[in-house]
């Protein structure tokens, strides 16, 4: 395109981030409304922060995505507001990310999809931008809520200009100044003009151009703002000097100097001092040449430098990732062998407590064989019964024993079948009581369910039972003769259901309670006449925690204890299965 001096983009930029206040402020009334007919207090102070233009506060209250997820109702003004906040800190990508998330349902849609045409315009994509501004130019005049007329055309107009349809960006720049509004802040008006010129310029009309430009350059000496003045100012020396207006050209150029001196810093002043070079070098044609030059070698000196820097950047950027990879590496290492000498502490603390129980235990079986032997030898059948019966125990808790480490061994090494489905609770219950029916009887343990058999979870089966059988096991372990085991429902919501399984055997203290929900160690067992390797509760903890769901203990000593088991009704995206 044929810039002028100055260029013509920054123009287009201060014009686009300057031009939409007035409906900024309309929008936010609007969400400001809503937060107070709900009684949002922290929507409103996000307000408040946005109309007056503390964008960094703004990001940072509307950062935490839990506050959306509380008040869904309003995600969609938290997203608007924070494409505002990314919008006026130039972070065009973030706030077209923001507003794609605003939901149609709001009141002010229309006026989102005007922002994301003007995003997509700040970001360079022009086609983009322009097929976006027509969608919003096709819409009725009752639709165009927030948005005024004038400030469609000149967005029109503006992106048309960039696709060189100059045509349509005649019409619509021609409609957007008989739309303009007398309230138009006179700095505005000088932008909007100092774009119809160019529009003229660019064609080669510098008659029609100037004409244009003189009426921006009027507007920006009216309002003062300075930078509006110097842009001004420095578009009529540079269309004075392509007519060939030297002496009145450089009257401009010294005058657009004084200007910037009065604003910018040394850098600016530099700027404005080539723009006076380039007159001078209309001026002087016999200086071309050696400026030509000199600006080769410049150029030459630049770019050899360039290519230096670039070529010491990747030798440092490729020295630290090599140290990124070796660190990560050396902390891969690290972890994995502090999880090797973990596992090592648990197998040898495992063979240990296995070793010691299973010593107990062949040896409970061993002295209770021999008992047996002098009780047949004195034919005393009662103490015979009774041994049986010890023995019998022993056995199943040798036999649980060793089933708990099995199952512990395949889950350490992820090992195991897994498939969870929809069962009834009830029923699954109903199974491991009948295989402790005998020891229940034995015992004299009473055992009741009174689960209904409509309640449904959504797990596998097999590990759910080895979790009943451990609370089973230790519900039987700790109970007295005549005791009572009992399992109910506590809580029965939409997603999860809560069952109970209660004894009112020993009971256990805080201190123990605590160790059994947050151990990270195998610890023998308290009692001593009791076979265990301490693998019980983790093995409950873990199919539990497999099984989406969760436990903890109601215990106190001498009174019993209550293992509530929370499970999932069905699985995620699975539909409920309505078979009786």
């Amino acid at each position: 395109m044929r810039y002028l001096t100055i260029a013509f983009l920054v123009c287009i930029s201060n014009l686009s981030l300057a031009q939409t206040p007035s409906i900024n402020k309309l929008v936010l009334l609007e969400i400001e409304e809503i937060s107070k007919a709900t009684v949002n207090s922290n929507l409103s102070r996000i307000v408040k922060l946005a109309d007056h233009s503390v964008w960094d506060s703004v990001l940072y209250y509307t950062a935490n995505q839990d506050e959306f997820k509380k008040d869904p109702a309003f995600t969609p003004h938290y997203h608007y507001l924070r494409a505002l906040a990314f919008f006026s800190k130039e972070l065009y990508k973030q706030s077209e990310k923001e507003l794609i998330k605003v939901s149609r349902d709001v009141n002010y849609y229309n006026f989102v999809r005007f922002r994301i045409a003007e995003v997509a315009f700040m970001q360079g994509k022009y086609k983009n931008a322009y097929y976006k501004y027509s969608l919003v130019d096709t819409l009725e005049a009752s639709q165009l809520k927030y948005i005024s007329k004038y400030d469609l055309y000149s967005s029109i107009g503006r992106v048309s200009y960039f696709l060189k349809r100059f045509e349509i960006s005649n019409k619509y720049m021609r409609l957007a100044e008989k739309l303009m509004s007398p309230n138009l802040s006179l700095n505005h008006k000088a932008l909007f003009y100092t774009d119809y010129a160019n529009l003229y310029y660019e064609q080669y009309m510098d008659s029609l151009a100037l004409g244009y430009f003189l009426k921006a350059q009027q507007y920006a000496n009216e309002s003062g703002h300075l930078p509006t003045k110097v842009l001004c100012t420095c578009n009529l020396a540079q269309v004075n000097l392509n007519g060939g207006h030297y002496e009145k050209s450089a009257k401009l150029f010294e005058k657009c100097r004084a200007l910037t001196n009065e604003q910018y810093d040394s850098d600016k002043i530099w700027e404005v001092g080539q723009m006076e070079k380039k007159f001078m070098l209309k001026v002087k044609q016999k200086e071309i040449s050696n400026l030509a030059s000199e600006n080769k070698i410049r150029n030459l000196q630049r770019n050899v430098f360039v290519i230096l820097a670039v070529f010491l950047l990747s030798i440092l950027v490729m020295g630290f990732y090599q140290y990124q990879v070796n660190q990560k590496r050396a902390k891969v290492i690290f972890a994995q062998k502090e999880a090797l000498d973990q596992l090592n502490a648990t197998k040898d603390q495992l063979f240990s407590i296995i070793g010691h129980d299973l010593r107990s235990s062949v040896n409970a079986m061993r002295s209770g064989t021999q008992n047996l032997e002098r009780s047949l030898v004195a034919n005393d059948m009662e103490q015979l019964r009774n041994q049986m019966e010890q023995n019998s125990v022993i056995a199943a808790n040798t036999y649980n024993l060793l089933d708990n480490l099995l199952q512990w061994s395949l889950l350490q090494t992820k090992g195991g079948y897994f498939s969870p489905e929809e069962h009834k609770l009830s029923m699954l219950v109903e199974q491991v009581a009948y295989n402790y029916k005998g020891v229940l009887d034995q015992r004299k343990i009473t055992f009741t369910n009174d689960i209904p058999r409509t309640a449904r979870v959504w797990v596998d089966a097999e590990s759910l039972k080895l979790v009943m059988r451990n609370l089973m096991d230790n519900s039987i372990k700790f109970s007295k003769e005549n005791g009572n085991i009992h399992t109910t429902i506590q809580d029965d919501s939409s997603d999860t259901i809560t069952f109970v399984w209660s004894d009112d055997g020993a009971g256990m203290s805080e201190e123990t309670r605590f160790k059994l929900l947050h151990a990270k160690r195998l610890e023998r067992k308290e009692h001593k006449h009791t076979i265990g390797a301490g693998l019980g509760m983790q093995l409950v903890i873990s199919m539990i925690d497999r099984n989406g769901g969760t436990i903890d203990i109601l215990s106190e000593v001498g009174k019993g204890t209550k293992m509530l088991v929370t499970l999932r009704k069905k699985g995620h995206g699975e539909t409920e299965d309505t078979r009786g």
